[in-house]
């Protein structure tokens, strides 16, 4: 919807007109423009016995209301009233196809790819993923360990984990089940072993540096001596400061696609969520029209996701008022302007 610069209308103005809904002892009779503002109040006039209702934009920002009995007054505004426009303005129903590309803003990651790099403790690791619509992710890969004297561990890579948001900050929680075999130190005696153990990461995404950063984590390790079977315990932590280069196309960038069939007030349909990687999650669509506002109310679910949305049509244009919801295990929070 277009909207023109914001007028402000000083008390004397006269003969301005607004659209009022009659409501004639509940039966709607039709709309009459007769309410004029005075010393910064509407004064209805001619109007027996009715219900008015008067809708306007204030500032450009939303919608108001108000509404008076035949003979009464509303006050708007104790001074000048800051009006975008006086007439209102509401929006038609949706119907068919609609796509909103949310590039920058409001980013909903998936993380699901190839990452490699070195975690501490001269540890290496080298695993895919992939993320379900619920933020959980699993995957495999390889890990390796040389501490530089010889004695060098190599193994498989169970990876596990899951997503969360707070505010703009994203979170990735890891879990790496590793086992293998290697050479490693007995004392002063390098003995030929098997490992197994438990990798835990806490990371965050830097979106401006392309990175999953590592905020720290930890191991135990427990090691087995071939010859003998003794049996040893080592445990490991993990500083901030290491870190995986993201994916290529993992950028936190998302599309929302609709599709919306109207029948009365009410709205049936589907819709398709596409991540940055092309993964993707089918929704129903399911909503409400207001002819009093204009606007609608959608409900998108599917997948352990949902997202709630306040659209507003302006032509064939659909423009999201506010949307809020879950996806990937993010929240996620358009406020309306």
């Amino acid at each position: 919807m277009k909207r023109g610069p914001a007028r402000f209308l000083p008390r004397d103005s006269r003969a301005v007109f607004a659209r009022v809904l009659i409501m004639l002892n509940g039966v709607k009779s039709g709309v009459a423009t007769v309410a004029f503002v005075r010393e910064s109040k509407v004064v209805f006039t001619h109007v027996s016995r009715a219900l008015v209702f008067i809708l306007f934009t204030l500032s450009g920002a939303g919608m108001a209301m108000a509404r008076a009995e035949s003979g009464g007054s509303v006050t708007i505004a104790s001074g000048d009233a800051n009006f975008s426009s006086l007439l209102a303005t509401t929006g038609s129903m949706a119907s068919g196809d609609y796509t909103f590309d949310f590039n920058g803003a409001f980013p909903v990651w998936d993380v699901s790819g190839s990452y490699s790099g070195n975690i501490g403790s001269d540890f290496d690791v080298d695993y895919s993923v992939t993320v379900e619509s619920s933020g959980k992710f699993t995957g495999a890969g390889t890990v390796s360990r040389d501490d530089g004297s010889g004695n060098v561990l190599t193994g498989s890579a169970t990876v596990s984990g899951r997503l969360t948001n707070s505010g703009t900050l994203t979170r990735v929680a890891l879990t790496v089940q590793v086992s293998g075999a290697g050479t490693a130190k007995f004392g002063p005696i390098k003995r030929a072993v098997t490992f197994a153990g438990t990798v835990k990461l806490a990371a965050e995404i830097d979106a401006a540096g392309g990175e999953l950063f590592l905020t720290g984590g930890s191991a135990g390790i427990r090691l087995t001596d071939k010859a003998t079977g003794i049996k040893i315990s080592q445990t490991f932590a993990f500083p901030a400061g290491a870190s995986f280069s993201l994916p290529p196309d993992v950028t936190g960038d998302w599309n929302l696609a609709m599709n919306l069939a109207p029948e009365g007030n009410k709205y049936s349909g589907t819709a398709t969520v596409r991540s940055s990687t092309g993964a993707t999650l089918d929704l129903t669509a399911a909503g409400s029209y207001s002819p009093v506002t204009g606007s609608s109310k959608l409900k998108l679910n599917g997948g352990g996701c949902s997202l709630s949305l306040v659209v507003l049509t302006s032509g064939t244009d659909l423009n999201i008022q506010s949307m809020k919801g879950k996806l990937f295990g993010q929240h996620l929070n358009i406020p309306a302007p």
